[in-house]
């Protein structure tokens, strides 16, 4: 499903539940995903936030759903897992915009705006980085 074009929630009430729902930018909760998923389904985040640990505990406790947060693979076996998803073209990144290193301020500001769908890319060089001196109050 291409989240950009249908809203998953929308996709769930008229073509069927999801299992599993990963919000990988910290956009979404388990309260706003829970209707979406089967009665057994999952719903995992990258970001810990102290909302996604309550929705964590709580869920272990009650239900049958359950949601997680999950910032690092937990085996070297995980992590070849999902390398072999990844070779087979089974992930793909959803990359909303790409910016070199010395546009940083404009990318944070693009993240902060809202609206982002998909990895907001900063692009290192092997080229010398020039940093702005920063500024102080005064």
């Amino acid at each position: 499903m291409d989240y950009r074009a249908q809203d998953f929630r929308t996709v769930a009430a008229t073509e069927g539940h999801f299992d599993v729902v990963i919000d990988t930018m910290g956009a979404s909760s388990y309260a706003a995903c829970r209707h979406a998923l089967t009665p057994t389904g999952r719903f995992a985040t990258l970001m810990a936030s102290a909302r996604s640990l309550w929705d964590m505990a709580a869920t272990a406790l009650m239900g049958r759903q359950r949601a997680a947060v999950s910032v690092a693979l937990p085996s070297p076996a995980a992590f070849e897992a999902v390398r072999a998803l990844a070779d087979d073209g089974a992930l793909r990144p959803v990359i909303d915009r790409t910016f070199p290193i010395d546009q940083i301020r404009e990318a944070h500001a693009h993240v902060e705006a809202g609206g982002v769908h998909g990895a907001v890319v900063i692009e290192v060089s092997a080229a010398p980085l020039r940093l702005a001196p920063l500024r102080t109050a005064s």
